[in-house]
């Protein structure tokens, strides 16, 4: 029986994981980049980052003393690629220029806004004019918590800001939408950032990096105009690159594959005022749980208000919620100990607007 049940958990586990990986849209995938796939290490040290979309614009870095570290089970139980924030970096292969992209990224701010630099993620290629480049820096350069910038060209670039949005120490699922600097959005755990264009500057034309892996890259950048080494000190578990505007539903389905994977809550924020400003669903955590699982959800305006689960089959299993309630931030805790292990979906149903999630129940 033991070894039945063992069975079963892998089985579970390999279904969530091939639903999970279907749901990612595959279309204009340029870059796709997983801590668990695709990681030659020597001596618990990266030297390639393998790109999964079969593109072959790998992250490449062959100077061991520059070679970010493989650190194995830290985000639910899956390895991350540590960056030191001195000059470790892996330099992008790709480049085929991009003029408009959406990028997703599962990142951990560990500079503590402390000495090290910021530049999480950067494209372009060595020795190349400013308009071929694009960062991302956490904080902005002065490392405000309530901040992440997006640069274009030395001085040009965009403010995203919310409350903690880079604060130190935590994982954040970003997700960047650029078209234009006048029209880009940035995303956070599946909140909008308010964007604010900072300074004009050059509209971004250009590769990922270079064959050599000398320009843009993951936690650094080699060969920018002004001559600068860019580093940033992270954990990176995921990066996901379109050469493409992803519509809002593909959007929320890559940010719910990865929510998933790294058992991430989406969409309840920070908020400032502690005032909801919509209707929200999170995925619930733990996910996969035994037997005690908390679902979280915002309401932002009073509602009768209903929150049930299911099985596989679609049979009602458990009412969580069903009752007016009033706006403000919601948990619940739902108890499977009298369920057998399987997947379950739980629906939130509040006026019109109704939202339906999946979890696995693991015994």
């Amino acid at each position: 029986m033991k070894n039945f049940r063992f069975f079963l958990v892998l089985l579970l586990v390999a279904t969530f994981s091939l639903i999970a990986m279907a749901q990612v849209p595959t279309p204009n995938l340029q870059l796709w980049l997983r801590s668990d796939a695709g990681v030659d290490t020597l001596n618990g040290k990266v030297s390639r980052w393998h790109n999964q979309s079969g593109k072959g614009n790998d992250a490449i870095q062959f100077n061991t003393v520059r070679q970010p570290l493989f650190v194995g089970n830290e985000l639910n139980q899956k390895p991350v690629l540590r960056f030191d924030g001195w000059d470790d970096k892996l330099g992008f292969t790709g480049s085929t220029p991009m003029s408009q992209f959406t990028l997703f990224m599962v990142v951990k701010n560990d500079s503590g806004g402390g000495e090290h630099n910021s530049h999480v993620i950067n494209f372009g290629p060595s020795g190349g004019d400013w308009n071929q480049w694009f960062f991302v820096l956490w904080g902005g350069l002065d490392r405000v918590p309530d901040l992440i910038a997006i640069g274009e060209g030395p001085n040009g670039g965009m403010f995203a800001s919310a409350p903690n949005i880079s604060v130190n120490g935590e994982w954040r699922i970003i997700s960047i939408v650029y078209q234009t600097k006048f029209n880009t959005t940035l995303r956070w755990n599946g909140n909008n950032a308010t964007m604010t264009v900072v300074e004009p500057g050059p509209t971004f034309f250009g590769p990922m990096g270079d064959s050599t892996g000398s320009g843009g890259g993951i936690a650094g950048a080699d060969g920018v105009p002004n001559g600068n080494l860019l580093t940033a000190k992270c954990d990176f578990a995921e990066a996901i690159v379109y050469d493409t505007l992803l519509t809002n539903s593909e959007i929320l389905v890559v940010e719910n594959y990865l929510a998933e994977k790294y058992d991430i809550v989406l969409g309840i924020e920070d908020q400032s005022n502690g005032i909801p400003s919509q209707f929200i669903l999170a995925q619930n955590y733990p996910n996969p749980f035994n037997p005690y699982t908390t679902i979280r959800f915002q309401v932002p305006n009073s509602s009768f208000v209903n929150l049930k689960v299911y099985d596989i089959l679609g049979n009602e299993v458990a009412t969580l919620v069903n009752e007016e309630k009033s706006t403000g931030s919601y948990e619940v805790e739902f108890d499977a100990s009298g369920l057998s292990s399987g997947i379950y979906f739980y629906k939130l149903q509040a006026g019109s607007f109704v939202e339906t999630k999946k979890m696995i129940l693991m015994k």
